[in-house]
């Protein structure tokens, strides 16, 4: 519930001599289509649909409306900046909301960890709201705050970034009690100068944070953090053995192993990629400290269901595609080629075969990236042949033209014309490639 002294301190703090009508209001909404009575609807300026075109009517209809262009309608309220209000309207909100806020950022595996840690939660019987789709941005993170429930004991947060300064921006909005970054990789590095100052965007959500830190051991810009403020209240966690607060490693017999406070759990291994039992032992490591037990936590394997595009398996008669192709970096490219090749699913007889798209976001890294990641490839045997896309592998093609394994196409049709009937096929690359069409049916799902 939002009430309009909660909303009126918002507008004066953005510097707004507009007022809310006395009364409590039910939702915050930026698409004009949903907005009903009693709700509130900001208006932002898109590329093609400007959101004070639908003021007026909305005004009428008892909607609560606030933009940034100077309109004269009852119900309606200026601010210099929309995304400002959004934020301080958030951070009013949590402050008055019970619930435990905690938040993932990372490279890669932050929709797959928010995922596990909501359900670990939820397995645990606690009531958790958080983050849906995609709304891991300055708009999508204030909506799931200023939605959310009165009574949830915990809201998970994905915060996604480009640029820096990003994560700060969230941060003073959801103020979380507790902080996990999954990695710290490559992606969008194209935005910074280094890897350092990629590296110092991500830690961020450690900086601009108030309470627990979660931290993966093994990442070594983590380690240096913790190693500089040794204050901060801490989880450690290690996915590859290492001593630490928490520990999965993989027992050898078909299962793995967690310990956690002097105590060790087993269960058995899923048969999913090395990163996802990593994005499993993050989860962990963010949940275990609010719940009795581990032993619950297994379950989340039991009815999993990974997000759209990022490892799932997908049959079409003989041709067996393994989709990874939401998004890709150097580091995630890399890990998913090497989970392709540990891979069973008849891969030695069907043949193994790679379809790429290329990785976007790199700016001036991008050709070495890509030039490195071409050499990596022919060093592997285990792969048959390797089907190219995209226009940064367009601008390297001297690394491979002369080499019969590679293919380089210019459109997804062509490509997915020229596969073999059956085999094993790792699909990877970044969303602008739209590598699905590959092996969706047509329209999609």
């Amino acid at each position: 519930m939002l009430t309009h002294t909660m909303i009126n301190e918002a507008l004066a703090r953005c510097g707004s001599s507009g007022r809310a009508a006395a009364g409590n209001f039910r939702a915050v909404t930026l698409d004009s289509r949903t907005a009903r009575p009693g709700d509130i609807f900001c208006a932002f300026k898109g590329e093609k649909v400007d959101g004070h075109a639908f003021v007026a009517a909305l005004c009428a209809k008892g909607v609560l409306c606030v933009g940034s262009d100077p309109l004269k309608s009852a119900n309606y309220a200026q601010v210099a900046d929309v995304t400002r209000f959004l934020a301080v309207l958030a951070r009013l909100r949590r402050d008055t909301l019970p619930a435990k806020v905690v938040a993932i950022t990372g490279s890669s595996g932050k929709t797959t960890t928010r995922q596990f840690a909501t359900r670990m939660l939820a397995l645990s019987g606690k009531s958790v709201h958080g983050t849906s789709g995609n709304l891991n941005n300055h708009l999508g993170l204030p909506l799931t705050l200023l939605n959310a429930p009165e009574d949830p004991e915990f809201i998970v947060l994905e915060m996604g970034m480009n640029h820096a300064g990003e994560i700060a921006h969230l941060c003073a909005a959801a103020d979380p009690d507790a902080a996990l970054i999954t990695n710290i990789g490559f992606a969008h590095i194209g935005n910074f100068a280094s890897r350092d100052d990629l590296a110092a965007a991500k830690l961020e959500i450690f900086d601009h944070s108030r309470g627990r830190v979660v931290a993966d051991i093994d990442d070594p810009y983590i380690a240096r953090w913790l190693a500089a403020h040794p204050e901060r209240p801490v989880t450690t966690y290690s996915a590859t053995g290492r001593v630490a607060d928490l520990t999965v490693r993989d027992a050898g017999d078909g299962h793995m192993v967690l310990r956690w406070e002097g105590s060790e759990y087993a269960a058995p291994l899923p048969d999913l990629p090395d990163y996802m039992v990593q994005n499993f032992a993050a989860a962990a490591a963010l949940t275990l400290p609010y719940v009795a037990s581990p032993v619950p936590l297994f379950a989340v394997f039991d009815d999993l269901a990974l997000p759209p595009y990022r490892g799932e398996r997908v049959v079409r008669g003989e041709q067996i595609f393994i989709a990874d192709c939401y998004n890709a970096n150097p580091d995630s490219m890399l890990r998913s080629i090497e989970n392709f090749i540990m891979r069973g699913d008849g891969g030695a007889r069907r043949g193994r075969y790679l379809v790429l798209g290329d990785m976007a976001e790199l700016g001036n890294f991008s050709e070495n990236f890509h030039r490195e990641l071409v050499k990596k490839i022919k060093t592997l045997t285990v792969i048959d042949k390797t089907f190219l896309m995209g226009e940064e592998f367009e601008k390297i093609a001297d690394e491979f033209i002369e080499d019969k394994r590679f293919l380089l196409f210019h459109s997804n049709k062509e490509l997915a014309a020229a596969l073999p009937p059956h085999g094993l096929f790792l699909v990877k690359g970044s969303r602008r490639n739209h590598l699905e069409t590959i092996f969706e049916p047509v329209g999609g799902r």
